[in-house]
């Protein structure tokens, strides 16, 4: 769903960022999100590039590693799979100006109580039904 929104808003080099499937549960949404995230492109045609999927530690700032991503395949949408790696997205952007949506376009999973404040795309997740 989050790639198949970027696509149709005309991106093709997409960053997903997502947990290293260590838990039970992590490994259930790593599974839903790099699969649809496979699917979107092979259903619009669009190639997929293993460099485009980032698997990250669960821990906060991941500033730096995100940071170099974004300068090796320069991706104009980010998918987050999870809402802390989103926050060090932004941070990143903040840093380095980057104007979301302006510059590059951002989706975070997780519905959190102040995306809105941030006009943010948001997915919830079913952590109950997943889990």
């Amino acid at each position: 769903m989050a790639t198949k929104h970027l696509i149709q808003n005309g991106h093709s080099n997409i960053l997903l960022l997502t947990v290293y499937p260590t838990l039970s549960i992590y490994k259930k949404f790593e599974d839903l999100s790099s699969k649809g995230y496979k699917q979107a492109l092979k259903e619009e045609n669009i190639p997929f590039n293993e460099l485009n999927i980032m698997y990250v530690p669960y821990q906060t700032n991941l500033n730096n590693m995100i940071s170099q991503k974004i300068d090796q395949i320069q991706p104009t949408g980010i998918i987050a799979g999870t809402n802390t790696i989103g926050i060090d997205v932004l941070k990143v952007c903040k840093e380095r100006k980057i104007l979301i949506p302006n510059d590059i376009s951002f989706i975070m999973f997780d519905d959190v109580n102040w995306a809105p404040l941030h006009d943010l795309t948001v997915v919830s997740q079913p952590t109950k039904e997943v889990a």
